[in-house]
Parts: structure tokens; sequence; C-alpha cells
């Protein structure tokens, strides 16, 4: 599995007629993004989720390296002094995410904020790719899974 998106649309699917292991899921790593609960315990908790899905227990940690990644990156890159670029980027995020910023929109300006470092770039595409249809239209499961990435990519 290659992003976020076909992670948890693989979740989604596996988990049709269980839809509380998706929200679970979901649940867990909002937690653990806000610091709530530490990685160990909602690994554990995910293995114990997904016992049956191997595939998807191997998506699980592309799925987290992806998203949290980034952020952690681009904390370490903008610290001290370029502390407002990570501070506007958090920000651009959670307009994106509630809904206030489209997110071709909320993209670019990300793109424009760390412009020269290629790699929180090529990561940002990863994060942001599978979003949108070529139309940059999403449907309805679309823009779930866009919001449930959307709360991952916030500390």
């Amino acid at each position: 599995m290659d992003d976020a998106t076909s992670y948890l649309t693989a979740v989604k699917k596996a988990f049709h007629d269980e839809p509380a292991k998706y929200v679970e899921l979901i649940k867990l790593l909002n937690d653990l993004s806000a610091r709530r609960v530490d990685a160990a315990s909602v690994i554990a908790r995910v293995d114990e989720l997904m016992k049956d899905h191997q595939n998807l227990l191997l998506g699980f940690s592309v799925f987290l390296s992806a998203n949290m990644s980034f952020i952690r990156k681009l904390k370490a890159r903008y610290q001290g002094v370029g502390s407002h670029v990570v501070d506007s980027v958090l920000q651009i995020l959670r307009l994106c995410r509630v809904g206030n910023k489209s997110k071709s929109e909320a993209y670019q300006e990300v793109v424009e904020l760390v412009q020269g470092h290629e790699d929180l770039v090529m990561e940002l595409s990863e994060i942001f790719s599978g979003l949108t249809d070529p139309s940059g239209s999403t449907s309805t499961s679309d823009t779930q899974i866009a919001n449930d990435i959307g709360r991952l990519s916030l500390p």
C-alpha cells in the first residue's frame, strides 16, 4: 500500500461489516497524533484489531511513517527562527481539515512554505496524493478519508 488514502480505503473495505474497528483505528491514530497514547500501545492494539489481516498490518507501518514523518521532519528543520513555518503549515492543515481551505490550495501554500526542501515537498506529495480526483473534486468516502488523514497530520 503506497499511501495513507489507499491504506484507509483498504481498512474500510476489510472491515465493512465491522465499522467499529475502522472507527477505533482512527481514534487510536488521533490519540497517537495528539500524544494521548504512546506508539507502542497503538501498535499493540492495532496488531490485535488486525490479527487476521497481515496485509493491513504491513500497511500500517508504512501508513504511520509517511504521515508522522513529515511533521517530525518539518519541526526539526524549522526549529528556532523558522518555527513560524511550522505554525503556518499546521494552521493551513487545520483549515484544510475543517473545510475552510481546499486540498489543492493547502498543498500549494505548504509547498511554498517549504520551498527548497525537496524531501519535504516529496513527503507532502505522498500525503496529499489520492485525496482528490483529476477534476479536483472529492467523493463522500474520499472526503471522509481525507479528513481522517488531516487529523493524523496535526500534533
